[in-house]
């Protein structure tokens, strides 16, 4: 995730972020946005930025839509596009 802004400096070390109370991790700093890694299992909630005893919470909330994955788990389609399966 990318957070935009100002003044962030650029250690990370004394960045915390929180995605609806879970802490993410920091992975990098550039001043004017910040790079970090969603917590597992975190589709929603607010956003909260703390740096040294600074702290700040977002206007908008935090979503994350999972996408669908589908792929093929045995068998293909021939140049004529019939099913084939093969049995090993």
């Amino acid at each position: 995730m990318v957070i935009y802004g100002a003044n962030f400096g650029t250690d990370p070390s004394i960045i915390s972020v929180k995605i609806g109370g879970k802490e993410a991790i920091v992975v990098s700093s550039k001043g004017n946005s910040l790079y970090c890694l969603t917590p597992s299992l975190c589709f929603e909630g607010s956003v909260e930025v703390k740096i040294g005893k600074q702290s700040s919470k977002a206007q908008a909330k935090y979503e994350y839509e999972p996408q669908l994955v589908v792929s093929t788990l045995c068998g293909y389609l021939d140049e004529y596009g019939k099913k084939l399966f093969k049995i090993y």
